[in-house]
């Protein structure tokens, strides 16, 4: 009634865990084992749910004894395999939070939040949407009890596939392994909703699904207007005219000048000029001169001397 009209922090805090109120841990109900299951299913929810989180030291890593301002926390328990799988899930979950707007973006509007089952109190699971302000969403699935479900309906908005981002029940996190992958939405309303899935819920289970929607096929009369208007539009000039059209007036300008300034000018100059000054002048010259001059005088003095 009143979640949304201030501003909210959801404290797991160290009043939690002292003056004989148990650890987190300690609070779950036994066996060893389940202890472990409701953990994750409490921090799995509080992560999902609407509010800023806060986690006091030690619960990360599931500590049984109350927190004492006298002495450190008991890091020693990270030995033991169970609670390491612990640390290692809260900070899968921590770096999950932060990546999913959808779980943090909208947390004072009603926009961020949609019940989609909240009244299976037999089977102690509920299901809600978290929405972010692009309207894109996630559909989260808690499991509080320690019984799994095989197939288990859930009503989900948009018709396509959902698929399974995230879960609690990873064996690395001390779980079961148990996993969804992707799902196709089925006809069949639930929950209020007009399609929904059918899942796999491990014990103790909180579950994180991405819909994406189904792409909408188009009838004949759409796609024979698809064609009708693409017939109708003007043919557009082409790559390769633009191309050829570059390249033949730049490249045929710029060899043809580039060619003819090189090989008409400059080797017509050179050659022209130093095969003339090489060979005319010079060759003219000398042919000239040895040609007139001593032949010349020769048959000058021959002649004269006979006459």
């Amino acid at each position: 009634m009143y979640a949304f009209s201030e501003n909210y922090i959801l404290p797991l805090s160290h009043d939690e865990v002292v003056h004989g109120k148990c650890s987190l841990i300690g609070k779950m109900p036994p066996p060893y084992e389940n202890q472990f299951g409701g953990l994750r299913a409490l921090y799995g929810y509080m992560a999902a749910h609407p509010g800023k989180k806060m986690l006091f030291m030690g619960g990360e890593f599931a500590q049984f004894s109350e927190w004492a301002y006298q002495r450190g926390l008991d890091w020693m328990l990270l030995d033991y395999p169970a609670h390491k799988q612990m640390q290692t899930y809260v900070k899968a979950l921590n770096h999950f939070y932060l990546a999913t707007p959808q779980l943090w973006e909208q947390d004072t509007d009603w926009r961020g939040f949609e019940w989609i089952s909240h009244e299976d109190n037999r089977n102690n699971i509920i299901a809600f949407r978290r929405v972010a302000k692009d309207g894109s969403d996630i559909v989260v699935v808690v499991n509080f009890s320690p019984e799994e479900q095989q197939e288990y309906r859930v009503g989900v908005p948009i018709t396509g596939t959902y698929e399974e981002i995230f879960t609690s029940d990873k064996t690395e996190f001390g779980g079961s392994g148990m996993a969804n992958g992707k799902l196709k939405t089925e006809n069949k309303p639930m929950h209020g909703q007009e399609q929904s899935i059918v899942l796999k819920i491990p014990r103790f289970g909180v579950l994180f699904f991405k819909g994406k929607a189904r792409a909408k096929r188009r009838t004949k009369a759409e796609i024979e207007a698809a064609k009708a208007e693409a017939a109708k539009k003007p043919v557009k000039r082409t790559r390769s005219t633009k191309a050829v059209a570059k390249s033949g007036t730049k490249a045929v300008a710029r060899t043809t000048e580039k060619a003819v300034a090189k090989t008409g000018t400059k080797s017509v100059a050179k050659t022209g000029e130093k095969a003339v000054a090489r060979t005319g002048t010079k060759a003219v010259a000398k042919a000239t001169e040895k040609a007139v001059s001593v032949p010349t005088d020769k048959t000058a003095t021959a002649t004269g001397g006979s006459k």
